[in-house]
């Protein structure tokens, strides 16, 4: 995909599957995004944050849902928002790194990642 600036992470998710991608789908990004994403049918899709990058779900929704997805990477985030944060369902080899994922004044089970339907982390 070519380098440019969308206004969401949502829309950059949607421009990529409307391309031929191979190789590795990789979408760089810095500031609050304040949405829900999902990631669905994706076979490699990489998410980095700069340095102060938040996800914040603008509801109780999870801020990221992962469905029917291989090899998804988020790295460099804080993660907030929604109940669970993040939501795994059918997806292999999800790795999460150098992310702050919660709600700091929520405890349980709404407050971090879920894995469903024979999800995993990695």
């Amino acid at each position: 995909m070519r380098r440019g600036r969308l206004p969401s992470i949502g829309a950059a998710i949607a421009a990529l599957k409307t391309l031929p991608v191979s190789g590795n789908a990789f979408i760089d990004v810095t500031g609050v995004c304040t949405e829900n994403i999902v990631i669905q049918n994706f076979v490699v899709l990489t998410l980095s944050g700069h340095p102060g990058s938040v996800i914040a779900s603008p509801n109780s929704n999870p801020a990221i849902r992962i469905d029917d997805s291989n090899n998804i990477s988020v790295t460099n985030f804080s993660i907030r928002g929604g109940g669970p944060v993040i939501l795994v369902r059918r997806a292999t080899a999800v790795t999460i790194g150098s992310c702050n994922v919660g709600n700091p004044s929520v405890k349980g089970p709404t407050s971090g990642i879920r894995f469903e339907q024979g999800s995993g982390l990695w």
